[in-house]
């Protein structure tokens, strides 16, 4: 089983709610053990509880914490489940981008913790592959070609680049149909749009069948390269604070990429 966790599930406007629901999580994974708990975002519920400066807020947050972590003292004895020790166990796992902001007394409930790198080329080019699976390509393409002008882009940023390459032809086409233009497959009579190298010829003005949209080019990967930045800052303070708190509590230490590639900034814990 699977629960996914976040802050809005968790907290509740009303006095003691937000501590039964906290609880509650936990109840609910040791009944459908074996179970993982994800929680997203991990350090809007579980931050450090030192430096708040509003008393009430602060109080409130200090007692969710203290359940969710007396709740989860004990999920790795074995004796969450109906099982013999061990085989009904309930995993918990964190994401966050700000690991620093982590509770001391949670990051000691988080054993191993793994920080996720930017897609290397090979990762990126699979990523490609699959978005782009129910496309149809031009034989033209080369992903490997795309996968190195992508470099520094997070997997997120890469589907955008997809996207935008793909609807792009849409939007393209709308344009045409706009200007009276009707988009053909093949036809010796036909013009070239300089601007988009698609292939239209004049409207006779009747209704016509559905045309066909034509294939993703390298063309439109460029365009929507030139678009579409990558959203991770290599000089960014962010990235340099995970980095050294990666170097002193992290599991996987990549001290020799930090110089020359920006890393993701997201921990699994």
């Amino acid at each position: 089983s699977f629960l996914s966790v976040d802050a809005s599930s968790v907290e509740n406007k009303w006095l003691g709610e937000s501590e039964k629901n906290a609880k509650a999580v936990f109840t609910l994974a040791r009944r459908l053990a074996p179970c993982v708990i994800f929680i997203d975002e991990v350090d809007s519920l579980l931050s450090s509880r030192e430096g708040s400066s509003d008393d009430s807020a602060h109080g409130t947050l200090t007692s969710v914490k203290t359940t969710m972590m007396s709740e989860w003292d004990g999920l790795n004895s074995g004796t969450n489940g109906k099982g013999e020790a061990g085989s009904d166990r309930v995993i918990v796992i964190g994401s966050t981008n700000r690991p620093f902001d982590l509770d001391e007394a949670v990051l000691r409930r988080f054993p191993r913790r793994i920080l996720v790198d930017l897609p290397d080329l090979e990762t990126r080019k699979e990523i490609l592959e699959v978005t782009l699976a129910e496309n149809r390509l031009d034989p033209g393409v080369n992903f490997t070609l795309i996968a190195e002008k992508l470099e520094g882009y997070t997997g997120s940023d890469i589907k955008e680049v997809c996207r935008e390459a793909v609807v792009q032809i849409s939007h393209e086409q709308a344009r045409l149909l706009d200007q009276g233009y009707l988009v053909e497959d093949n036809d010796d009579n036909d013009t070239i749009d300089d601007d988009d190298d698609v292939r239209v010829s004049p409207s006779s003005g009747g209704t016509g069948g559905l045309q066909r949209l034509r294939p993703v080019t390298m063309k439109d990967f460029e365009k929507a390269m030139g678009k579409l930045k990558r959203s991770v800052s290599e000089k960014g303070r962010e990235l340099a604070r995970v980095w050294e708190w990666n170097d002193e509590y992290g599991e996987i230490k990549k001290k020799d990429k930090r110089d020359h590639l920006p890393q993701l900034m997201n921990m699994f814990l």
